[in-house]
Formats: C-alpha cells, sequence, structure tokens
C-alpha cells in the first residue's frame, strides 16, 4: 500500500507541476527617450506590456507588465543599421532579462529577435526566444511571439 500510494503522489505532482515548455505572445505600448550623435543613436525605452496569448505556465493570459530597457542604433550607408537592446520585463509574479538584435532594414519596418532568461520569481530558470515585429502608428508598438522552455525539466 504504501508504494502505491507514493506512486500516486508522484503522478499528481508531476500532472500538477510546473509546464516545462510553451508559447505565448505580448505586445508592448512604447516610450523611446532617444539622442543621437553622429552614427549613432541611444537612449531609453520604456513600455507597458500585455500578455495576448499564452498556452500556459508563467506566462497568463491577460497579465499587464512592464517593459524598460537601453537601446543602442548604430547606422550604417543607406538602410543598413544595427539596432541592440538590453532590457527587463516585469511581469506579475517574477522578472526577465533579455537582449534584443536587428542588423537590417528600415528601423520602425522590420522584424527582429529577442531573447530572454528568467531572473526571479515565476520565471525563474526560464529561457525564452521571440520574434517581434515593429508596427508604428500613433504609438510605438511592438508585437512579440514567443516560445519558451525550463531545461532540465
Amino acid at each position: 500500500m504504501p508504494r502505491l500510494l507514493f506512486a500516486f503522489l508522484v503522478s499528481v505532482a508531476v500532472s500538477c507541476g510546473a509546464q516545462a515548455s510553451g508559447s505565448f505572445m505580448f505586445e508592448a505600448e512604447c516610450q523611446e527617450d532617444y539622442v543621437t550623435v553622429g552614427e549613432v543613436t541611444a537612449g531609453r525605452l520604456h513600455c507597458d506590456v500585455d500578455i495576448v496569448t499564452s498556452d500556459g505556465g508563467p506566462f497568463m493570459e491577460g497579465n499587464v507588465g512592464k517593459l524598460s530597457g537601453f537601446v543602442s542604433i548604430r547606422q550604417g550607408t543607406g538602410d543598413d543599421f544595427r539596432l541592440e537592446a538590453l532590457m527587463e520585463l516585469q511581469l506579475p509574479g517574477g522578472f526577465l532579462y533579455g537582449q534584443a538584435r536587428r542588423d537590417d532594414g528600415v528601423l520602425h519596418q522590420r522584424d527582429g529577435q529577442l531573447w530572454m532568461i528568467g531572473a526571479g520569481g515565476d520565471f525563474a530558470d526560464i529561457e525564452a526566444t521571440c520574434t517581434y515585429a515593429v508596427l508604428q502608428d500613433d504609438a510605438l508598438r511592438i508585437v512579440h511571439d514567443c516560445a519558451w522552455r525550463r531545461p532540465g525539466r
């Protein structure tokens, strides 16, 4: 009987345990505070974030948060540029650190890549990779489509 009870408890713990991977989409509406000197534009980015869709895990659909970071853009010739950003995403239950990059195209009209690692709370030990699209209308909006996982689970 003790073995049967133990097997049942392990089964319940595994089925109720933390999800090991998934996907989510979030939108960020941002305010830019940049300065330009020569070929370099740099500054702060502050965004209100909404989790639009999620298949579960710690990224809960409907959650809202804040994304803040530092952006550096080096202009080349023509449409050539290199964008790099370091950021922190704060959501209910924890936070993640991220790095975004883009190497070509018109600044506000191309897709890029975002890599994040969970740094605390419900997001500890998470790795996420996202593609993002920049939408410029009345405000700077960025739509991120992400896959996440907890290595080792």
